[in-house]
């Protein structure tokens, strides 16, 4: 019994859709949504595969053949015309028609296209292109290596709800256009489909970011979304408006349009849906592309394999013509093969020599670079304490009543160097550095009152690269504090901070007066 999965990934919200082959029929074994999980990017791909793979793992899915939905939001979507050309051409010039005015080069997309039956104003071709990025693509192949899984097929959303939601008797010149609504946190989407092609397809976002829009904001979206339709297709009016069952915000505002409203039932049973609140109709366009894929082994419109130009097929006098060009060609290489291998020869003695010479350099450095290593190592945790001393003293707080009665000073040994840090779940990261002290510093001081002890406190955390590892505080009176503070490496060039004038200025000792230092009598030095 065949098996397969379906993977809609967007907003920060994973579906997944397990079916499997029974008669010939794909049945839906189980439909799981998760919400909170960060989509994959191209900078969060293996992160986002593995979270994939530890998912699957918990739910007990099977590892099966992936489809990858990708949402309308995700890609650019492009009503191309174009005129009668023959079929091995007409890849090349929708692609042309679709690259116009891109925000990034051709190049950098990747497009495929699905035909539409509704011919242009004059008579053209009509085509509906889907535009991603290859970025985003390689993330999807990226996420899927690192989940353990094998992608079949990159489709889209809407191709995938008009065909979840499709009479089964419809038939491919049905001139019935009907328009497909699903409400978001779906998310939500609109979509008008015209027998078994679709025409025109529009991502509903909630304002504001909203999960649960309102009937009144939907109507207005469908409105817009019908206006938009209309100025593209005038000669092809919508006559129907497609609701979900359980869509009671997208009921309420297909009510209020001047159409035909029905409704639809994604074959999904409510028991295989988990957790049980989640809408079954939030799952159309992932088990519309999985039918289409068990049934015809391929997606409509398929980022992975994306339709190419067919090569030309010639005539017998161009079959005839390679075919001397060809002769001409091996006879021309059997002439020059002896002279060209005896060339080669002697190239590859020059470069073994060559390569055994630079061998024996490398092997005379010895250990030089470990070496000059070690030195790195050890001036990374050198110590400037004069310079942290100034740095104390420009510090201190400019306030009487204030004693540093200890300073403790003890530096901190090198960790043994580690250049990678792996997960335990065992996906590859880039080469990080880890941040050590250099020094733990542990102060001793007293003061007048809680404030002065504050002040001293304040000044101490305004320092940069230092950092407040413990405050201990014994008893009010008299206000004693023990601060323990982990001291990060500076440059030279990083120590800029100038000592300047108190102003608690010494005055003239008198009878009676202390004549100790600023430190010992709370003053700024």
């Amino acid at each position: 019994m065949a098996r397969y999965l379906a993977i809609d990934w967007d907003r920060n919200r994973l579906r997944v859709v397990a079916v499997s082959v029974r008669r010939g029929q794909a049945v839906v074994d189980r439909a799981i949504a998760w919400y909170d999980v960060a989509s994959p990017t191209p900078a969060t791909a293996e992160e986002a595969g593995a979270q994939l793979r530890r998912l699957l793992r918990d739910a007990r899915l099977p590892t099966a053949p992936v489809v990858w939905v990708v949402g309308r939001e995700r890609c650019l979507l492009r009503d191309t015309l174009y005129p009668q050309v023959p079929a091995a051409e007409e890849p090349a010039i929708v692609r042309y028609q679709a690259g116009k005015d891109l925000s990034f080069p051709i190049e950098e997309a990747v497009v495929d296209y699905t035909p539409i039956h509704v011919p242009g104003p004059h008579g053209e071709k009509r085509a509906l292109a889907f535009i991603l990025h290859a970025d985003l693509l390689r993330a999807i192949r990226s996420t899927c290596q690192t989940a353990g899984v094998k992608l079949g097929g990159v489709g889209v959303r809407p191709i995938g709800t008009a065909i979840a939601t499709r009479p089964a008797d419809v038939s491919a010149d049905d001139a019935t256009v009907r328009t497909v609504v699903l409400g978001p946190p779906a998310p939500g989407e609109f979509c008008v489909v015209r027998g078994k092609d679709l025409l025109f397809s529009r991502a509903l976002v909630p304002p504001n970011g909203e999960d649960v829009p309102t009937a009144s904001w939907l109507e207005a979206e469908l409105r817009r979304s019908l206006a938009a339709y209309d100025s593209q297709f005038p000669d092809a009016p919508v006559t129907r408006l497609l609701v979900a069952e359980d869509d009671a915000a997208a009921t309420a505002a297909g009510a209020a349009v001047d159409l035909d409203v029905d409704h639809f039932r994604v074959p999904i049973a409510k028991s295989v849906i988990e957790p049980a609140n989640e809408p079954a109709w939030a799952f159309a366009g992932a088990v519309g592309l999985l039918q289409h894929w068990v049934h015809n082994k391929k997606l409509p419109v398929d980022f992975l394999q994306p339709k190419k130009p067919a090569p030309p097929t010639g005539r017998r006098r161009k079959v005839l013509a390679g075919l001397a060009a060809v002769v001409l060609i091996a006879a021309t290489v059997g002439t020059w093969y002896g002279v060209g291998t005896h060339k080669r020869t002697k190239q590859i003695e020059e470069l073994q020599q060559s390569k055994s010479l630079v061998e024996r350099r490398i092997a005379a450095f010895g250990d030089t670079a470990k070496r000059i290593q070690a030195i790195r190592d050890w001036h990374k945790y050198d110590v400037a304490l004069l310079d942290e001393l100034y740095e104390l003293i420009a510090h201190f707080p400019d306030r009487s009543g204030i004693r540093i009665t200890r300073f403790t000073w003890t530096p901190v040994q090198p960790p043994p160097a580690r250049r990678t840090i792996r997960t335990r779940s065992r996906r590859l990261t880039r080469n990080k550095t880890r941040i050590e002290p250099i020094a733990r510093v542990v102060i001793e001081a007293t003061g007048d009152s809680n404030a002065a002890l504050e002040s001293l406190r304040q000044r101490l955390a305004s320092l940069s690269h230092w950092s407040l590892e413990q405050w201990e505080r014994d008893t009010p009176e008299p206000s004693q504090i023990r601060a323990t503070f982990r001291v990060y490496r500076l440059e030279p060039e990083e120590y800029r901070t100038v000592l300047r004038v108190s102003s608690n200025r010494a005055v003239s000792p008198r009878r009676g007066s202390d004549s100790r230092s600023p430190f010992d009598r709370g003053g700024r030095p």
